[in-house]
């Protein structure tokens, strides 16, 4: 009997947490897929609106290379009737070339665009009038001279046909940046809608988690517990069979013997390894005292008739020695949890014992009872100082037992409680959800985990997590109380609230900036080259034109003005290259970094053939990254070794690389002039400059660009120097 309680009321415990684990993961497995689904889906989305915004940006800058090649036709055109010089000529041809070969990209992709389809094949005619229009002005120009090629250049055909083509240039940008801009919006709003429905989905998966880690705490707490009670209750009850003075032997549902006391051992004459697992029959054979006739088996007649059976009198056992012993007393039906059979007790004894003194016997009596009564306060003591609330509701909802934990949470006293009615001490309660629950459990063994908001009569509210159990007084109820927990997860809500809020904020300025950066590169772009090239353009003419009339001081201004320009120029570069970096997709490979700086190495000595320079390159590590972006990197510091040591008679460079965590670690090392450490917080900054350009060109892009691009990356970019003994520059990247 000891035996199947336990194993029965454990098994429903394993099954309900297994039901309850896996619906759970099964949920967790179903909110995966869904991020995952959602994810592709916007990376997908996000890739096709990208690559349109490309498209029409693309649309744009081959619209405005057209543009500056009709201007540079007139350019060209113009350059040769004032010179009558061929290379002019030489350039227009070029300049033709690359115009109609302009004009057949941006042809190709704007295919499906039927209403610029028609602008550009209007730009194609036009610029076949512009280029017939200045081959008749060179044709001019041969023939009648310069006066003549300048009226008809000044006439007003050729402003008629550039104001056109204007026009209508003009027209085709205007409705690509209106397009550009309605798929940049298209782009952040698909990706904001992805990027708040992925929150949603993580959120839930946060809270499926703490729930799965609660249900397995508090089980694995109920489990304990329980495997310990019934524990300490098999002990308890193997031990009070063993020394009470009758004869006990418990079957299973089929009569098989389970268990024997020593008392029916003795009496019977079998021990338990002998009769365990044999039917009662073998064991117990009892007959008529009188007939000597077989007695029906009382185990048979209880898992026949599921009632208490008493022996019939004058009943003798055969011992296994076959020897005879005068019996009487009972046996009685043990049921499961859920009522169902599942074995008997027999309890017998022999009746030559009655024969002892009525004192003896009530001293028997008054000993049973005792045990009885210390089992009662040994069970109530362990409710009595549980630290979680333990009530005990009778069929009536009246309270029957409450221990100190409950009468705290309670807000009551006992004597308050016990022999009330839950509706009446808490009125209204019975139309709650936790009294319909507590109803099943009473009236159909439904038993019930839960949470439970639960309001005071003062006004005050708790938080409960409760646990109901049907026993024979009516409802046994485990409480705990959870409204610290409860306090705590509301304020870590709160917090992730208010720091999403500030991470949207966050997103918003720095969209922000990424759009005025665009917009300053478009600006850069499209706005500042043509008048670089229009001021070298010009200078070059006065240079050839007038130059045996300018003085050399103007000649010298001249030349100022043209390194200027180009030096504008190269900063203009620069810029949109340290612009674009930060929007550019990394593609990652494995890197052979000696083969990788052999190249770039090769390039810049091929630029300073006049210089002694001396490289030592050291085995490199391998390196993961983006190529085209790392040889990017290396050309700038190599170049940088190269250009800083200029002063130096002989210039000694030096690559290598080393090992430092789960870092690869690269570094250029020169012994040129160094700079002053006190001034490195300036060194990677954009335009920070640590030396005078008139000793060394550059643009102050260089060493940012490198930070970015290393930072990108996931690495670190630092610097050692010092003024005339050189400088080391590291970069690492992760392995």
């Amino acid at each position: 009997m000891s035996e199947q309680y336990p194993n029965n009321n454990g098994k429903k415990i394993s099954l309900s947490f297994e039901r309850k684990l896996f619906f759970i993961f099964l949920l967790i497995i179903t909110v995966l897929t869904i991020v995952c689904f959602f994810i592709q889906k916007t990376n997908k989305l996000q890739k096709d609106t990208e690559s349109l915004v490309y498209h029409t940006k693309e649309v744009l800058h081959q619209s405005e290379k057209i543009n500056m090649f009709f201007k540079d036709i007139e350019n060209q055109n113009r350059g040769y009737i004032i010179t009558g010089w061929e290379s002019f000529n030489e350039a227009f041809v070029i300049v033709i070339k690359n115009e109609r070969e302009h004009l057949s990209a941006l042809k190709i992709l704007t295919a499906d665009n039927p209403f610029q389809q028609k602008r550009l094949a209007r730009l194609d005619s036009l610029i076949e009038e512009k280029i017939a229009f200045a081959q008749s002005l060179i044709l001019l120009r041969r023939e009648k001279g310069f006066d003549a090629a300048l009226k008809r250049m000044n006439s007003k055909e050729g402003v008629k046909l550039a104001t056109e083509f204007t026009h209508i240039i003009r027209a085709l940008q205007e409705d690509e940046e209106l397009l550009l801009q309605e798929r940049k919006r298209a782009n952040e709003e698909s990706g904001r809608r992805a990027s708040f429905l992925i929150k949603i989905l993580q959120a839930s998966l946060f809270l499926i988690i703490i729930s799965v880690f609660i249900i397995v705490f508090t089980t694995l707490r109920l489990r304990y517990k329980t495997n310990l009670e019934l524990s300490e209750s098999r002990e308890w009850f193997s031990k009070t069979l063993s020394a009470i003075g009758d004869g006990v032997i418990a079957t299973n549902e089929h009569g098989v013997i389970t268990f024997m006391n020593p008392v029916a051992e003795s009496l019977t004459g079998w021990t338990i390894s002998e009769a365990k697992e044999k039917p009662l029959e073998h064991v117990f054979d009892i007959v008529n005292e009188h007939t000597r006739n077989p007695v029906e088996n009382p185990v048979k007649q209880v898992l026949r008739d599921k009632k208490i059976v008493d022996l019939v009198n004058h009943t003798l056992l055969l011992r296994k020695d076959r020897s005879e012993v005068h019996i009487d007393d009972s046996a009685a039906p043990v049921f499961n949890s859920k009522g169902d059979l599942s074995g008997v007790v027999l309890v017998f004894r022999d009746v030559e014992k009655q024969r002892v003194s009525k004192k003896q016997m009530e001293g028997e009596i008054v000993r049973r009872t005792e045990e009885a009564l210390k089992a009662e306060k040994r069970f109530r003591s362990t409710l009595d100082n549980m630290m979680e609330g333990a009530q005990i509701l009778d069929k009536d909802y009246r309270y029957v037992y409450v221990n100190d934990a409950l009468v705290k949470m309670a807000q009551n006293k006992r004597e308050d409680l016990i022999g009330f009615t839950i509706m009446e001490k808490y009125p209204g309660i019975e139309q709650s959800e936790l009294f319909k629950t507590i109803t099943k459990c009473m009236n159909y063994g439904v038993q019930a985990h839960l949470e439970n908001e639960f309001t005071f009569p003062n006004g005050s509210k708790g938080y409960f997590e409760l646990s109901l159990h049907r026993v024979p007084e009516g409802v046994f109820i485990l409480s705990i109380d959870i409204s610290e927990r409860k306090r705590v997860e509301h304020a870590l809500k709160q917090l992730t609230e208010d720091l999403e809020k500030k991470v949207l904020e966050r997103t918003a300025q720095l969209q922000a900036v990424n759009s005025e950066l665009e917009s300053f590169s478009y600006s850069v772009s499209h706005d500042l080259r043509a008048p670089l090239r229009a001021i070298d353009g010009y200078t070059k003419i006065l240079w050839e034109d007038y130059g045996h009339t300018i003085d050399d001081e103007g000649k010298r201004i001249m030349k100022v003005i043209t390194s200027n320009a180009k030096q504008m120029g190269q900063l203009i570069d620069d810029l949109l290259s340290f612009s674009r970096i930060g929007k550019q997709e990394l593609i990652k490979v494995t890197l052979e970094m000696n083969s990788l700086v052999k190249g770039v190495l090769d390039d810049q000595l091929s630029k300073n053939p006049d210089r002694k320079i001396n490289v030592n390159v050291l085995p490199l590590e391998k390196g993961y990254g983006d190529h085209n972006m790392i040889k990017l990197v290396m050309t700038n510091l190599i170049s940088n070794a190269i250009k800083y040591s200029s002063k130096k008679e002989n210039t000694e460079i030096e690559i290598g690389s080393y090992t430092e965590n789960d870092q690869n670690v690269y570094y250029v090392k020169d012994h040129g002039t160094g700079f002053d450490m006190n001034y490195y917080d300036k060194l990677f900054g954009v335009f920070q400059r640590l030396h005078n350009p008139r000793e060394f060109e550059g643009t102050g892009v260089g060493l940012a660009l490198v930070q970015r691009i290393i930072f990108k990356h996931n690495g670190k970019v630092w610097a050692k120097g010092k003024e005339n003994e050189g400088a080391t520059f590291y970069f690492s990247l992760p392995k």
